[in-house]
């Protein structure tokens, strides 16, 4: 026990306390003030790429069912194609669609901006 005893007082007797340079406070804080000044950028958590098939799958949903219904609502197919015979009270399945699909991307904007306010925030 002694010569452990003996061997951390050499230690400490020979060991130096080390201490910063004159101008290390300053240097830190100017550091963090650059930190500080930096702006944080959030990357957006659905990305252009996500963005884009988004609206080109729903501009085809939206397309194919107002085709279908537009299909289903023309008994016989005029020579000139004659918008009269176009009855447009078929086409509330199509408005709902489109309604979801406006719905559906105003719901993943707000979670998007909402989800960037939190990360800067934290």
């Amino acid at each position: 026990m002694e010569v452990e005893k003996d061997r951390l007082q050499n230690y400490y007797k020979n060991d130096k306390v080390q201490s910063p340079s004159f101008n290390f406070t300053d240097n830190v804080m100017a550091e963090v003030a650059a930190i500080a000044e930096t702006p944080l950028v959030v990357p957006p958590l659905i990305t252009k790429r996500a963005w884009v098939w988004i609206v080109g799958i729903s501009i085809f949903v939206i397309v194919f069912s107002f085709f279908l219904e537009l299909i289903g609502s023309i008994q016989e197919m005029p020579r000139l194609f004659d918008w009269s015979q176009v009855n447009w009270e078929d086409f509330t399945n199509s408005i709902r669609i489109v309604i979801g699909v406006v719905s559906l991307f105003v719901v993943l904007t707000l979670v998007d901006v909402i989800y960037r306010k939190m990360k800067r925030l934290a």
